[in-house]
């Protein structure tokens, strides 16, 4: 029998066109739920520094997803001082393989699964855990591809949210998500991030400052941060000041959190640590447990989340006809 080499190739059209955030946010939820159960075969994601500051980097994020017999690999970049006009998070390719015969079978462009999974995926899902029950007032600070994500997917999955307040140095991106949203909630621009926290029941952190931009005397009693970018764009001293702080995983923030080089003058400790996101989503550790704790959580992301997402891109693809075809054998 003759053998063929035969991937399914999506471009970043497709994907951003298969995927909605209600299905991004169940997959990314199941994926917690698999790393809550020891489902996630997850290799140490270690960076590939390309400078001495360790500012820039490549990261080749992958995962076997146990249950499902799905594994892939994203390789993404994350520029901090980048080259004019092109983007600081980029080169975003996963290619996705069939655990029980090694085979890969789809290659996609997978920055709107990079988008989709973090601020509007992994966000949600531990806001749906983590914020407490009356939460009206969602705060945003960065208002690029991240915060753009979080606002689309939050507001799709908290119907109680009426208030937005929004914060990013530059006032067109901060306009134009504000002029997005104007019908669905009552949005504020705010000068500074401390303003924009001001009342925040959810405040989502998605910028790439290398500078704490919110301290912990900028919260307010039951505050949910979301830190997108870990203790980067905020103040590291939260971690130990905050009623609770949760990870997204041990296995991945151990590394990517409590040791990171960038983050050691902070002095985090695993013994600040309350559960990470699948302990509590399973009730193996608890969640929020009164309306005025303020919760810190914060995750730089897994390649579990990318596989899983992707291989929903591709079955949707795949059903509906979507897509190429590249022989590489």
């Amino acid at each position: 029998m003759e053998y063929h080499l035969d991937l399914t190739v999506l471009t970043a059209g497709d994907v951003a066109g298969l995927l909605t955030y209600p299905e991004v946010v169940d997959a990314v939820e199941e994926t917690f739920r698999r790393s809550g159960k020891g489902l996630l075969f997850h290799p140490v994601k270690e960076p590939i520094w390309l400078d001495d500051a360790h500012t820039n980097m490549i990261k080749a994020m992958s995962a076997y997803l146990k249950d499902t017999g799905v594994a892939g690999i994203k390789w993404v970049s994350m520029m901090t001082h980048q080259k004019p006009g092109l983007p600081t998070c980029g080169g975003n390719l996963l290619i996705l393989t069939d655990g029980s015969t090694g085979q890969p079978y789809a290659l996609m462009e997978a920055s709107a699964i990079t988008a989709m999974r973090t601020g509007g995926g992994h966000g949600v899902v531990a806001a749906k855990y983590l914020a407490k029950s009356g939460a009206a007032t969602l705060a945003i600070v960065g208002c690029g591809e991240e915060g753009r994500a979080a606002a689309q997917s939050f507001l799709e999955q908290f119907p109680q949210l009426t208030a937005l307040r929004l914060c990013d140095r530059d006032p067109q991106a901060m306009a134009e998500l504000a002029r997005l949203y104007a019908d669905r909630a009552d949005v504020v621009c705010c000068a500074t991030p401390a303003q924009a926290a001001q009342g925040a029941d959810i405040l989502v952190m998605a910028t790439t400052s290398r500078t704490p931009l919110i301290h912990y005397e900028d919260l307010s009693p039951g505050c949910l941060v979301v830190g997108l970018y870990t203790f980067f764009d905020l103040d590291g001293a939260c971690a130990a000041q905050a009623d609770k702080w949760i990870l997204g995983s041990w296995s991945q923030d151990t590394l990517q959190v409590l040791e990171n080089p960038g983050l050691k003058h902070y002095g985090l400790r695993k013994e600040n640590v309350a559960a990470d996101l699948g302990e509590v989503i399973l009730g193996k550790k608890p969640g929020r447990e009164s309306e005025r704790e303020i919760i810190v959580y914060t995750h730089f992301g897994m390649g579990a989340l990318d596989v899983a997402v992707g291989d929903l891109a591709y079955r949707k693809a795949r059903d509906a006809g979507i897509g190429h075809t590249l022989r590489l054998l």
